[in-house]
């Protein structure tokens, strides 16, 4: 995937014509022609000229989002061309779903992307997921983590292995998500279209009829007029959306990654174990100047709490801690800014009123626990309350 500039320069030709290029070069303005193999007819292989025209450099070495390329008619070849679509790693995270695994897997064999492998991480399943899994996908690649790290640590074992791989792109997706057939090509036309787009995420349909939202932006910790909104707000009615949209967070069920930023900023912050990892990965690299992009065309469909039932302890538990230790780090005075804020929707949630109105006892109770562990910097997964909660 590599050409040469006029014989000045190695660089890599990110998008076929008509679309943005990202070039890797030295050169504060580069003047590029090249001659792209197009297409065969009747055994002759005709070709496009390509031209891009002075693409301006960032301090960094990354092209502004506005450098385009542009197709023209037959030209004169001016340098060796090899083209191919942007190597991306698949990653599907497991644990004790085989069965939905082995579901999403099969709607991966029918994407239309060329280039792409796929890898199933186990985050230690008690429940023989590697025995079927390796049986029924003999010839795929399969991590085992041995315990389970939570979704941050798991997917960061499916990271680490696409990055040693050189991989351009990881496609963190969940395992309980059926992909369309044109899904991850749309996320890479959204990525390759702007060189700074560090993060872009699908539109994941809620699979329930009765619930056709798409999932957008996992924005609980931002705020909307006056009113603070929290993931489950966070959607926006399948269609009539623009995509390639810039947004400032995005649901982890569909997220894909840029291998550069990864590399820069590294993967998951394992601290929040469950819930929480998405926002902050969002926000870590819209800090370091990465847009986070929504590629409105790029479908997957997903069953929402195939992993953890929402109304659960555990669940609680870790979304208001989590929830409060991000709010730690990203208000410029932490905690507090909730409070002065909006007390009532804080305080309201911290307690859980509408539990407590509903008798579920130990909901409630699971989340002033997760709200004290956050004061405390407690993080991390909480064996205790894995043994003590029960289900309501």
């Amino acid at each position: 995937m590599e050409w040469w500039l006029d014989g000045y320069d190695r660089a890599r030709f990110a998008r076929r014509n008509g679309q943005h290029a990202r070039l890797l070069s030295g050169y504060e303005h580069v003047l590029v022609q090249l001659q792209l193999a197009h297409h065969s007819v009747c055994g002759q292989t005709l070709s496009n000229a390509i031209t891009a025209w002075n693409y301006p450099f960032l301090p960094q070495g990354k092209l502004l989002p506005e450098a385009r390329i542009s197709s023209l008619s037959y030209g004169e070849t001016t340098g060796e061309v090899s083209v191919t679509d942007p190597q991306v790693t698949v990653i599907v995270l497991n644990w004790n779903k085989w069965e939905r695994t082995i579901d999403c897997l099969e709607s991966l064999d029918g994407l239309d992307y060329p280039n792409f492998e796929v890898v199933v991480v186990d985050n230690g399943s008690e429940d023989g997921s590697q025995a079927c899994i390796e049986a029924a996908r003999p010839d795929l690649t399969l991590l085992q983590t041995g315990t389970n790290l939570g979704y941050a640590g798991g997917n960061n074992v499916g990271i680490e292995y696409a990055l040693k791989r050189a991989a351009d792109y990881v496609w963190v997706l969940n395992n309980d998500t059926l992909a369309e057939s044109d899904s991850l090509t749309e996320l890479i036309a959204v990525a390759e279209a702007d060189p700074l787009a560090g993060i872009v995420g699908s539109a994941v349909v809620n699979s329930l009829p009765q619930e056709r939202k798409t999932e957008v932006a996992a924005t609980a910790y931002l705020w909307k007029g006056e009113r603070m909104i929290g993931l489950a707000d966070a959607t926006l009615r399948h269609g009539g959306q623009e995509g390639g949209q810039p947004v400032e967070g995005l649901a982890g069920t569909s997220m894909l990654l840029r291998a550069a930023a990864l590399a820069e900023l590294g993967g998951f912050d394992e601290r929040y174990f469950h819930y929480f990892e998405d926002v902050d990965l969002c926000e870590r690299f819209r800090r370091a100047g990465w847009q986070i992009r929504y590629a409105h065309a790029a479908c997957v469909w997903h069953e929402i709490s195939a992993s953890m039932n929402y109304q659960s302890p555990q669940a609680r538990y870790y979304y208001i801690r989590n929830w409060l230790l991000f709010s730690r780090w990203s208000r410029k005075l932490g905690i507090p800014s909730l409070l002065i804020r909006d007390p009532v929707l804080c305080l309201g949630r911290i307690t859980g009123v509408r539990w407590l109105a509903r008798l579920r006892w130990r909901v409630a109770a699971a989340g002033m626990l997760g709200a004290f562990d956050a004061v405390r910097g407690r993080h991390g997964r909480r064996d205790l309350l894995h043994r003590s909660f029960t289900a309501d």
